[in-house]
C-alpha cells in the first residue's frame, strides 16, 4: 500500500463525519437535491448550499480546499489542525476530502501544510482547487472489470414480491439475472452504477462485467477468484479491478464448526484471495489497481428478510426453504447440532476476519513482502475497520433487500453498493 493512501487511512481514523449522501443521479452526483448544474459543490453533499467565503466566491464550503476545520475557509488553523492530524493528535480533520491544495486529489500530507502556510503569508501564491470534495475525481481509470457473483449480475433486483402468479410472472418476464440493475456496470436509469459515477468525468472509460458469475466464491467452485482472474486478464487490458467475493463463501457452508463443511478459516480464505491477487498483478499494466471490495454483512439477511416480508406481498422464510438460500444464516432451527444464535455468531465473527485479512492482503501486496508484487500494481481494500462506513460494515434493511428470494439486492441496494464502493475507490 503507498505511503498516500495510507494517510488516508489514518485520517479517516479522525473523520467527524459529513452529512450522508441522499439518492444518488447522474443530474445530482452528489444527492443532496440541488442539480449539478447549478450546485455550488457538484461532489460533496450541501443541500443548504452554504459559502462562507467572505466575499462569496461561489464555492461551497463543502468543497473548500484547505478548509480542514469545518469553518468554511483556508486559514492558519487549518495547517495547525492538518498538522497535528498527521502526528495522530487532535482534533481531528472533519473531512479528507478537503485536505489537499496542492499535488494529489486526496493525499493530505505534509506538503499541504506548507501550501497552506505558506500561501497565506504570501496571497499571490494561491491554493491549489485539487481536493477530493472539489474535484470529484482526478485519477481516472480507462477500463473497468469486476470478479463478482450474483450480486454483481443484479439477479432479481427488480422484484419485489413472491406470492400470486402476476407477480412471479413478472419476475420471470424480467430475467433472473438482470445485469441492468448491477452496481457495477447496470445501464438502467433507476440505477446509478460505479461506471456511470466514471463516465460523468469521461464517458470514453470502458467497462467489462463478463467475468462475473452467479453462484462464484473467492474459494472453490467453477467461478473462484483466480478462475475469474484468468478471465479477467483475456479481457480488454482493465487499469482498475473491483473483487466484490464472499457471501456465497459464508452461504455455500453447513455449520460454524464440526460439520463436513464449516466455514472457511483463515488460511483456507487467505490463500483464495492470494491465488486471485497473483494472477492478476502479474498481468495487469503497472498503473493498475485491484479494488478489494469488503465481505457484506450475511449475519444480516435473516433480520432484513422478516422486515421486508411485513409488506404482505412477500413470503421470505417459505422462499429461503423452498430454494434453500443461505440456510446456515436464514434457517431458526438447528442445523448439524448448532442454533442459529450460535451460527450468526459464527458468521460475524468470520465476516469481519475475512475483511480484515483483505486489508492485511492489500498492505502485504503494497509493499511487496514476498515478492509477490514486483511492478507495484495496486492492491487497496474497501473495508478499513468495524468503526469506519464500508460495504462491510453496512447494516442491510428489509428495503435494501428483493422481494423475490430476500437475498439479493433490491435496485435500492444496488445504488447503495455503487455509492459505497465509489465513495473509498482508489481510481478516482
Amino acid at each position: 500500500m503507498s505511503r498516500r493512501l495510507r494517510t488516508v487511512g489514518v485520517l479517516a481514523v479522525l473523520v467527524l463525519g459529513p452529512a450522508v449522501a441522499g439518492a444518488q443521479s447522474a443530474g445530482d452526483f452528489d444527492g443532496d437535491g440541488v442539480p449539478d448544474g447549478t450546485d455550488v459543490c457538484p461532489y460533496a453533499f450541501d443541500p443548504g448550499q452554504a459559502d462562507a467565503s467572505i466575499p462569496a466566491d461561489g464555492v461551497g464550503d463543502a468543497c473548500t480546499c484547505g478548509d480542514i476545520d469545518g469553518d468554511g475557509r483556508a486559514g492558519l488553523s487549518d495547517a495547525a489542525v492538518l498538522r497535528r492530524a498527521l502526528a495522530a493528535l487532535g482534533p481531528g480533520v472533519v473531512d479528507p476530502a478537503r485536505c489537499s491544495v496542492t499535488g494529489g486529489s486526496r493525499d493530505c500530507d505534509a506538503a499541504d501544510v506548507m501550501a497552506l502556510r505558506g500561501a497565506l503569508a504570501d496571497p499571490a501564491q494561491g491554493l491549489e482547487p485539487v481536493c477530493l470534495a472539489r474535484v470529484g475525481a482526478a485519477d481516472l481509470p480507462q477500463q473497468l472489470s469486476v470478479a463478482g457473483d450474483s450480486i454483481t449480475r443484479g439477479f432479481a433486483a427488480s422484484c419485489e414480491c413472491n406470492l400470486g402468479f402476476s407477480c412471479l410472472l413478472d419476475c420471470i418476464t424480467g430475467g433472473t439475472e438482470q445485469p441492468e440493475f448491477s452496481w457495477f456496470d447496470g445501464d438502467d436509469g433507476d440505477v446509478f452504477s460505479l461506471h456511470d459515477r466514471y463516465r460523468h468525468f469521461d464517458p470514453a472509460i470502458g467497462a467489462d462485467g463478463g467475468a462475473a458469475d452467479s453462484g462464484a466464491r473467492m474459494r472453490g467452485g467453477s467461478d473462484s477468484f483466480d478462475l475469474q482472474a484468468d478471465r479477467i486478464i483475456g479481457q480488454l487490458p482493465a487499469d482498475l479491478v473491483v473483487v466484490l467475493l464472499g457471501g456465497n463463501d459464508i452461504c455455500s457452508r453447513d455449520c460454524a464448526a464440526g460439520c463436513s463443511q464449516p466455514l472457511f478459516s483463515d488460511a483456507e480464505w487467505r490463500e483464495a484471495v492470494r491465488l486471485g491477487l497473483d494472477t492478476l498483478v502479474a498481468v495487469l499494466p503497472d498503473d493498475a489497481a485491484v479494488y478489494l471490495g469488503s465481505v457484506p454483512r450475511v449475519q444480516d439477511l435473516r433480520a432484513a428478510g422478516l422486515a421486508r416480508q411485513q409488506d404482505g406481498d412477500v413470503d421470505c422464510e417459505l422462499a429461503w426453504e423452498l430454494f434453500d438460500i443461505c440456510r446456515i444464516a436464514t434457517d431458526d432451527g438447528t442445523l448439524s447440532g448448532e442454533s442459529l444464535a450460535t451460527r450468526l455468531a459464527a458468521i460475524e465473527e468470520r465476516q469481519r476476519r475475512y475483511n480484515e485479512i483483505l486489508v492485511e492482503e492489500a498492505a502485504a501486496y503494497g509493499a511487496n513482502d514476498a515478492g509477490q508484487n514486483p511492478r507495484g500494481v495496486r492492491v487497496v481494500a474497501e473495508y478499513v475497520d468495524e468503526q469506519t462506513p464500508s460495504l462491510g460494515t453496512f447494516r442491510w434493511s428489509g428495503e435494501e433487500i428483493n422481494g423475490a428470494d430476500c437475498f439479493h439486492p433490491s435496485i435500492a441496494g444496488q445504488n447503495e453498493l455503487a455509492e459505497l464502493l465509489w465513495r473509498s475507490s482508489p481510481r478516482r
